[in-house]
């Protein structure tokens, strides 16, 4: 079996989805696959020197340094290398495939002379997220040509079962090859963190994310704004994304400025200190504003391995439903009722062996080496393709 992993990579290290995918492609090479991660991308990016790697960027003097030529030709480069591998590989080849895919791609594209495999990875419900994000072009390739692009891969692998069972529905074909695998994190790649004092007197909170609204983070700061209690409460925002902006207005507007900090993109030892100096931390209150149950949180993994308790507004595959280090919060825009997060951080804090629980179930089910043995098990089961 030869396995082609392929990405558009943006070159920044520590996005999570980059992270997930070199932290994917350094198991499954590991685990003794034929296996190459093709990177499309940018002028003059960093990126890993892992001997599994084709690195393909743009070269500056084929256009203008414009952002929309750029996306352009970055399109286009990423369509025509699918479209040789599917023309010059054999059947013994597997083209493994993120979804979405390059914008420039159709899908007969996918079937032309092709003997090799092609399996989908699918993350989300893409239609809903991209038009809750405004993003047209891509909700109407999606919307035409979705399910042309599903009838045409030969496996699906989805990380929540409500997102598998979706795309088998838009593919036509429920006995289509498939499996869920949620997503995971290499746990040594991150310390458990040193507990924090708990003086019954400050609660700190923790959300790290590239932050969207479907992040939900307005519930949290409304909630704080509407406690009356005696606990000091700070979150403590680490990261960019879209919603920034609109949580720092509505942090002013309800007059708690003085209770949300905004600490931007941080990583290495100075992230290490701001997690040692929180009690717990926030996953996703807003997934049901794209239309999700479900959701494999990348941040999540973290903060298991990490040994932070967290609060989310949704299921997680990878974890029972009585799973004592994490609050289930209810799925609407109400605000978070702040008597709740602090009772489950009291009683949490009490046990001080719960960063080693944590821990030690992080590195039982979600380290990457477990995933991706289920992974390859998967590929290795695919039927030979006679396309």
């Amino acid at each position: 079996m030869r396995l082609i992993y392929f990405h558009m990579y943006g070159g920044n290290l520590y996005n999570g989805v980059n992270k997930k995918i070199f932290a994917q492609a350094t198991q499954l090479y590991r685990l003794g696959i034929n296996f190459s991660l093709v990177l499309i991308g940018g002028i003059n990016n960093s990126y890993p020197e892992f001997k599994f790697i084709q690195y393909i960027p743009l070269y500056k003097h084929y256009f203008p340094e414009t952002p929309f030529v750029k996306r352009f030709y970055r399109q286009y480069l990423a369509k025509q290398y699918i479209k040789n591998c599917i023309a010059n590989s054999g059947s013994d080849t597997i083209l493994y495939l993120r979804y979405p895919l390059p914008l420039l791609l159709l899908p007969h594209e996918l079937t032309t002379r092709r003997k090799c495999k092609i399996i989908f990875e699918f993350n989300s419900i893409e239609i809903h997220e991209q038009r809750k994000r405004g993003s047209f072009l891509s909700y109407y390739k999606e919307l035409l040509l979705g399910n042309g692009f599903r009838k045409r891969c030969d496996g699906i692998v989805g990380v929540t079962d409500e997102i598998t069972q979706y795309q088998l529905k838009r593919s036509g074909n429920f006995n289509k090859r498939h499996i869920t695998i949620g997503n995971g994190i290499d746990v040594n790649s991150v310390p458990v963190r040193e507990l924090p004092a708990d003086d019954g007197q400050n609660l700190n909170i923790i959300c790290v994310a590239d932050v969207t609204f479907w992040h939900g983070i307005d519930r949290l700061i409304k909630g704080i704004a509407e406690y009356k209690g005696g606990w000091n409460i700070q979150l403590n925002i680490v990261g960019g994304g879209d919603e920034i902006p609109n949580l720092k207005n509505l942090a002013s507007r309800l007059r708690i400025n003085d209770h949300v900090n905004f600490h931007g993109f941080v990583h290495g030892n100075e992230l290490d200190r701001l997690f040692e100096q929180n009690h717990i931390a926030v996953g996703s209150l807003g997934i049901h504003r794209i239309g999700l149950n479900q959701l494999s949180i990348l941040k999540a993994r973290e903060y298991c391995a990490r040994g932070i308790p967290y609060i989310i507004a949704c299921s997680d595959p990878d974890f029972p439903e009585d799973f004592p280090y994490i609050l289930r919060l209810p799925a609407d825009d109400s605000p978070i009722d702040m008597e709740l997060v602090l009772l489950f951080s009291s009683k949490i804090c009490h046990d001080i062996h719960h960063s080693q629980n944590m821990r030690q179930y992080a590195r039982d089910n979600l380290d990457w080496s477990v995933k991706m043995k289920k992974l390859k098990g998967f590929l290795e089961d695919l039927p030979i393709n006679n396309n």
